[in-house]
């Protein structure tokens, strides 16, 4: 196998991501609406969906090693979430509201 092959096989995940991302904004989307708010827990548990729903949707990439490493550093996948919530809210697709969250006193 040469270089360039090498190459376009490592980045098998990167395209099918890519070529999903209609999909997975809309994911985020729907998400949002269920929730009502993102908090930290709450994109933990949107990154967490998108990774189970992207390792259903494209089963062949349980052998590719980037995306194996990708699933296993949250803050890479976080990372790409956090892009698309960008990306949707320069679109004018999401928007951002501020709610103080309650100090819990212990």
């Amino acid at each position: 196998m040469n270089a360039y092959e090498q190459q376009q096989q490592a980045e098998g995940w990167s395209r099918a991501w890519d070529h999903r991302l209609g999909r997975i904004d809309e994911m985020i989307l729907d998400f949002t609406r269920r929730q009502g708010v993102i908090c930290n827990a709450g994109l933990r548990r949107l990154t967490d969906e998108l990774r189970l729903w992207f390792d259903q949707e494209v089963p062949h990439l349980g052998y590719d090693p980037d995306w194996q490493r990708v699933k296993s550093d949250g803050r890479i996948l976080q990372r790409l979430v956090e892009e698309r919530i960008a990306h949707l809210l320069h679109e004018d697709r999401l928007c951002v509201s501020v709610v103080e969250a309650p100090v819990v006193e212990e």
